[in-house]
């Protein structure tokens, strides 16, 4: 997929008309959350991040996915003209594929504890496609730089990832971050909060529409809710099939608005 120069949006108030649909979870995961509400944010006492990982575990986690890789690549992209029952297909295989991908080593090669992951299929859009949906959250003891968050959640091999691809479609560095990344047809939202005390809260990527403003959009992948503290990295992904305006935003509990950034990828 060829890929556009980014064009930047920040919302941090968060607007949406109406209520885009909420997916049907693959295998619902259900967090207890307990937290108390200040400002409209779930917020409690800072908890302990993961223990820091030394650079031979680090390699040892990346040698893992790169033997899955090698034995399960991923699901190769249809052509644009694909049918519909070609695409729901696709959606079906790469849902089964993202369910056997090794999440821990993922997350584990850049120093990160995997802490909850999900799938879940989207409503049937317009075109008659059931979109397939892959979100979580991992607790990572470093702040990532843009480039590097952009690829953190991607089950891609720390040592061959591209940054400087990918570090235009993420915000200027500076307080908390959000990236937008594509790889193959498959688009990623990510955000790494870098307050203090914990946070309860998903990630989500929309579209918002060529010529729209910065806003949550049409919803395209939602990841589940997730706790954590300093760090933490919440991301989701689903399938696009054109250059367009999309939105990464972190949405605090499951409906407030934390803020949101876009970029036309």
């Amino acid at each position: 997929m060829a890929l556009a120069a980014g064009v930047i949006g920040v919302s941090l108030t968060g607007s949406l008309g109406a209520a885009a649909a909420e997916p049907i979870p693959r295998e619902p995961t259900v967090i207890s959350d307990s937290a108390a509400t200040v400002s409209g944010a779930p917020i409690q006492e800072a908890g302990a991040g993961p223990a820091s990982l030394k650079p031979q575990e680090q390699q040892n986690y990346e040698s893992e996915l790169s033997e899955f890789l090698d034995s399960s690549p991923e699901p190769t992209p249809l052509a644009n003209n694909a049918s519909v029952d070609e695409q729901n297909k696709y959606e079906e295989t790469l849902a089964a594929w993202w369910e056997t991908v090794p999440w821990d080593a993922v997350a584990g090669q850049w120093g990160c504890d995997s802490v909850v992951e999900e799938i879940t299929f989207n409503p049937v859009n317009a075109d008659g496609v059931t979109t397939a949906s892959h979100g979580g959250m991992m607790q990572c003891d470093e702040i990532f730089s843009p480039s590097e968050l952009a690829v953190v959640s991607l089950p891609e091999l720390r040592s061959e990832s591209d940054f400087s691809v990918l570090a235009t479609r993420c915000n200027p560095p500076g307080g908390d971050s959000w990236c937008l990344s594509t790889s193959g047809t498959t688009l990623t939202a990510s955000f790494q909060y870098q307050g203090a005390g914990n946070v309860t809260g998903k990630a989500r990527a929309g579209q918002p529409g060529v010529g729209s403003s910065c806003g949550l959009g049409i919803l395209i992948a939602t990841g589940p809710v997730g706790i954590g503290n300093q760090g933490a990295v919440w991301y989701a992904s689903g399938t696009i099939n054109q250059n367009s305006y999309y939105s990464s935003s972190f949405i605090i509990g499951s409906s407030s608005i934390y803020g949101t950034w876009c970029a036309t990828v």
